[in-house]
């Protein structure tokens, strides 16, 4: 018992040193490009953006993070458009569990995914194909209605997720 005591004691005056004791540590008022998001984007919205040096940098890759909500089985399309940069837009759920990623379907070398979503919270992530590429976008999304399934289109590679 005379161990666990002091064990549990010298963690508590770590946690009192690091100031989780009586005195309050303030938060890093700095944001985080990886953690917080750009912006929130619905249905019929269009933005601008720009990836550069204080973007998220993941793996040798500027990333811009968009939150999207869905409340109810949705059909969309998303386009990342850019004249700058060769445009790569990933979907992920609110976990960054990827769903779907594109980098040539748009017009021209732009991004574009389609397909349907179920209710929840959801990531886009605009980026580029290129590493550390930089420069402006226009990221949109629109509701679309989606065609069926069938038997003959299941196993179309080019069906969307």
């Amino acid at each position: 018992m005379k161990g666990s005591a002091l064990a549990a004691a010298t963690l508590v005056a770590a946690f009192v040193v690091a100031g989780c004791g009586d005195s309050p540590v303030e938060a890093d008022p700095t944001p985080n490009p990886c953690v917080d998001f750009v912006g929130e984007i619905v249905p019929g919205d269009s933005f601008q953006g720009t990836l550069t040096p204080e973007s998220c940098l993941r793996e040798g890759w500027y990333h811009d993070r968009w939150r999207f909500e869905v409340e109810s089985d949705q059909g969309l399309r998303f386009d990342l458009e850019s004249d700058e940069f060769d445009p790569y837009l990933m979907l992920t759920d609110g976990t960054e569990h990827q769903i779907a990623a594109d980098d040539d379907s748009g017009d021209g070398h732009n991004a574009r995914l389609t397909g349907t979503l179920t209710a929840g919270s959801y990531i886009l992530w605009a980026s580029s194909v290129e590493e550390l590429a930089s420069g402006s976008y226009r990221l949109s999304v629109l509701e679309v209605e989606i065609q069926p399934v069938s038997a003959e289109t299941a196993s179309d590679p080019r069906r969307p997720w």
